[in-house]
């Protein structure tokens, strides 16, 4: 079954009067934004039902259809996961229950669920920021780790382009039958020796090295992490979490929020404190980053090349130069 990727006003406002009477009255409800489109999340204002008129604020999200993790029985491990997350001291939002009992709405083949509302500033780059970041991250893994893993075998090992596919690429590029767009088609053209080099670099780098897999965030970035008096005030979006290697997600991290060495020095020691890193890992982080990247950008190129899904091109650029932001910040450009 393929749903409507909608959220209105009418339909929120329907869902939280119906099951979550016990979080008080609706006194304004709000779509919250991100990247200029609908995020799927409203900001819900209330006050109570009694005469004290407190004021609370919350979250109503609704889960799209678009992206494998949205099953109900993924949301459902993503919360037991949030639960123990809180559990140990781990800043997450926390999940509320509907006047039922239930953590999750099930309604016409649609999910949603309600969280606490978090206040939060802009993330600023500054050097408290940083070590807040890395300390909060090496807690999160170091709870990640405790979890039962059901695989010890490297869910990324098969991912990057293979030299026979780069040639399938630039045979279609030279197709001038291909409906591939112009100026896509050359960045991609100007682009695939270097990311070709780098994933041959990658693999032989990685050939004889092995490194424990443990179950990580995903998508550790700015956009899931929220801020409050240059803090991490919460981590957001578990949607995404999987078996992975922790260097691999921590040189991520690293890319999406140093702007330096020096701050990437900061981040790794708050980090260690929280959470040590073997002497492999530390000389693997810059190579897991840029691995990462290239991971990206590759399922980017298969998307549009193998499979003519046009729309996932446009975060190619970003992927690459994502790449090239890994050598520069870690001293790797010849």
């Amino acid at each position: 079954m393929v749903l409507k990727i909608h959220f209105s006003q009418e339909e929120a406002c329907f869902i939280f009067k119906s099951y979550y009477t016990r979080l008080g009255q609706i006194s304004k409800i709000l779509p919250l934004e991100a990247m200029n489109v609908n995020s799927m999340n409203y900001v819900v204002k209330t006050v109570s039902q009694d005469q004290q008129n407190f004021s609370k604020t919350y979250l109503l999200r609704k889960f799209g259809d678009f992206q494998w993790y949205h099953t109900k029985e993924h949301i459902l491990r993503t919360f037991d996961v949030i639960a123990r997350c809180r559990e140990a001291g781990i800043k997450v939002p926390q999940i509320l229950q509907t006047n039922y009992g239930s953590h999750l709405v099930e309604l016409n083949g649609h999910l949603y669920t309600c969280l606490s509302f978090i206040e939060n500033e802009a993330y600023a780059h500054t050097d408290k920021e940083i070590q807040s970041v890395g300390k909060n991250l090496g807690e999160l893994h170091r709870v990640l780790e405790s979890l039962d893993l059901k695989t010890e075998q490297d869910p990324f090992l098969q991912e990057l382009l293979t030299q026979e596919e780069c040639e399938k690429i630039r045979t279609k590029i030279q197709n001038q039958n291909s409906k591939i767009p112009k100026d896509f088609a050359n960045y991609v053209s100007a682009q695939l020796d270097w990311l070709q080099e780098k994933i041959l670099q990658n693999n032989c780098f990685f050939s004889s090295k092995i490194f424990q897999i443990q179950y990580t965030h995903g998508d550790f970035h700015k956009g899931n992490v929220l801020f409050y008096e240059k803090s991490v005030a919460a981590i957001l979006d578990f949607d995404g979490i999987k078996p992975s290697q922790r260097a691999r997600e921590l040189g991520f991290a690293a890319q999406r929020f140093c702007l330096t060495q020096k701050q990437l020095e900061l981040f790794l020691e708050s980090y260690q404190q929280t959470n040590p890193l073997s002497n492999e890992e530390l000389e693997a982080l810059p190579h897991f980053t840029i691995r990462e990247s290239c991971r990206r950008a590759s399922k980017i190129l298969r998307m549009v090349f193998f499979h003519d899904k046009w729309h996932f091109g446009s975060d190619l650029e970003k992927q690459i130069t994502n790449a090239k932001k890994a050598e520069s910040l870690f001293n790797l450009v010849p």
